[in-house]
């Protein structure tokens, strides 16, 4: 799962194996350590109340979806789900959890075998 953060926005992009352990686990989630005491993570859940939620304590940022709308996403050719957290105040953040698709412009030094299938590679 790749995090870009940029202002007041997130987006998480997904390869097939992560969407897959989302809607089969519940969540999927990174950690990159900076020493052997610190770490930075991120995880992207689902859950049963229908709520879109966005937590950072300790070092972690948890994003939450509804289950039933991550499951119908998963299912469907859409790109992404895209909702504002927290709109209309200080603190709002745009939210995009989208399918990770291949490159147009391949780069050997990247494994591409499981983001999806670019819908511009036959443009």
């Amino acid at each position: 799962m790749k995090l870009r953060l940029r202002g007041n926005s997130i987006r998480l992009r997904l390869e097939q194996h992560e969407i897959d352990e989302l809607i089969d686990k519940g969540e999927v989630s990174e950690k990159l350590p900076f020493s052997d005491h610190q770490s930075f993570g991120y995880t992207l859940a689902t859950n049963k109340n229908g709520e879109f939620k966005a937590v950072f304590s300790g070092a972690i940022i948890k994003i939450e979806v509804p289950v039933g709308l991550a499951k119908s996403w998963s299912e469907s050719d859409e790109e992404g789900i895209y909702q504002p957290l927290n709109a209309n105040t200080a603190f709002e953040i745009k939210l995009a959890v989208e399918k990770d698709f291949q490159c147009l412009h391949k780069r050997p030094e990247e494994d591409e075998t499981d983001l999806f299938p670019n819908p511009r590679a036959n443009d």
